[in-house]
């Protein structure tokens, strides 16, 4: 990604914005370069790309501007899509790193958190030509005890978009499961069970 200091785009198709107003390398590869002002290759002809925004309380409280930066960057470098973190919390608190759920709680229900920000800056975005689609995902979800929570995901957005004007919506879901980080993944077996449901 990197050369001298500059960051050639033309083969990425997605970045990571971190919220000090540099670029890093996708989440799952944990990359720890970023540049404070990178220059970056000409992305006029480039097709549109998106970006993940995992720390979502710092852009809907604008520290620093954080919202004014994000959307010039998307418009700088042809980015029509932001897959941005839901901002909420699980009802029942749940740990997916936990041990296996068998029995969900019928309750459980996923809360949106910060909606008067998040509508105003889905709004924002929409005037600037940016679609923002709702993101999450951890490697459990792909197992099957797991996939009530995603389902709650689903639904919380479903509902966020009935109540909202379409300029506040999101435009879809996004979700960065990454079953591969799940242990046991390496055993051919694991791996084909992990699969199966993964699909289910």
């Amino acid at each position: 990604v990197c050369n001298s200091g500059i960051i050639d785009m033309s083969d990425v198709r997605s970045t990571v914005w971190r919220l000090d107003g540099r670029l890093a390398g996708q989440r799952s590869t944990h990359a720890t370069e970023s540049f404070a002002n990178p220059v970056l290759q000409d992305s006029s002809e480039a097709p549109p790309r998106a970006v993940w925004v995992w720390l979502v309380d710092q852009v809907l409280a604008n520290y620093g501007n954080e919202q004014d930066k994000l959307l010039a960057f998307c418009q700088r470098e042809n980015v029509d899509r932001i897959w941005m973190q839901v901002p909420a919390r699980y009802e029942p608190e749940i740990d997916v790193y936990g041990p296996p759920i068998t029995n969900p709680p019928n309750s459980f229900k996923m809360v949106l958190r910060h909606e008067d920000a998040l509508r105003s800056f889905i709004r924002r975005a929409h005037a600037a030509g940016i679609q923002v689609e709702a993101l999450d995902g951890y490697p459990e979800f792909a197992q099957k005890e797991f996939h009530f929570v995603p389902l709650a995901i689903v639904d919380a957005i479903i509902d966020y978009n009935r109540r909202v004007a379409p300029e506040e919506r999101y435009a879809g879901v996004h979700f960065d499961n990454e079953p591969y980080l799940i242990l046991g993944w390496h055993d051919p077996v694991r791996r084909e069970r992990i699969l199966e449901e993964f699909l289910q």
